[in-house]
């Protein structure tokens, strides 16, 4: 497994990434990893991120190290079927906070 880090205002962030990390212990703004479920990315994100019960959003629990380690493992790219993931997660985001729906 590979890890980066990206700038969030690179338009081709999500390019090669198997799963975007984010264990905040404040975000009120998630917006880019709405952007990664909708592209069909999942995410390890906190309960800080707000976006808990959504397809494609594994939860862990803010300064557990060992369950953001669990989480990586679970969704790394070298395990088959992990791209499946966020499938689901791209289409329920499109149909909710799309610009055209």
């Amino acid at each position: 497994m590979r890890t980066r880090h990206v700038e969030r205002g690179s338009e081709d962030w999500l390019v090669g990434v198997g799963a975007v990390v984010q264990p905040a212990l404040v975000e009120d703004k998630p917006r880019p990893l709405l952007i990664a479920l909708a592209a069909g990315v999942p995410v390890i994100a906190t309960e800080a991120c707000g976006l808990g019960g959504l397809p494609g959003v594994h939860l862990v629990p803010s300064g557990d190290a060992d369950a953001l380690q669990d989480a990586i493992c679970r969704v790394s790219p070298n395990k088959s079927g992990v791209y499946g993931l966020g499938a689901g997660s791209s289409r329920m985001v499109k149909g909710h906070w799309s610009m055209y729906s």
